[in-house]
């Protein structure tokens, strides 16, 4: 069993403040787009890697390891793993507040390393488009992250 799908095995418990929805697909959304994301930038260094952890453990309750995100990543890079083509493919099964809090998380993991990049914007946005969010939805999130 490759690293991924241990990964996929331990979200497979659910959120524990969702009665519908699929939260084996959320979590794996939140990581898989957090790390893109920390990514985005060229450097994926140890501070964030220690942030997507811990922001991760306070959306889903459960903890991650900073070396199974660097696992992840480098599996997604060797498989060519699509972001955007996985979040279209599954956000019909996601509610808005679930495709709310991945953005959310995404937008945490680009200012952790102090600024966003321009390719971190890309990302941002393409997550936000792959979840079919509007510009004003999108927009909205990260005001409310600004306050």
């Amino acid at each position: 069993m490759t690293l991924t799908e241990q990964i996929k095995e331990i979200f497979s418990s659910g959120l524990s403040d969702e009665s519908e929805g699929n939260p084996k697909l959320v979590k794996e959304a939140i990581v898989y787009a957090m790390a893109s994301e920390a990514k985005s930038d060229g450097n994926l260094d140890v501070s964030e890697l220690s942030s997507i952890a811990g922001l991760y453990q306070r959306i889903t309750g459960e903890a991650i390891e900073a070396s199974e995100i660097s696992t992840l990543v480098s599996e997604n890079a060797q498989s060519n793993f699509d972001l955007v083509r996985h979040l279209q493919s599954i956000r019909s099964e996601l509610r808005p507040k679930d495709k709310k809090r991945i953005v959310e998380a995404t937008c945490r993991v680009a200012v952790a390393d102090g600024g966003i990049t321009e390719d971190e914007e890309k990302t941002l946005g393409f997550v936000a488009m792959a979840l079919g969010m509007s510009e004003t939805e999108f927009q909205d999130i990260t005001r409310e992250l600004e306050r």
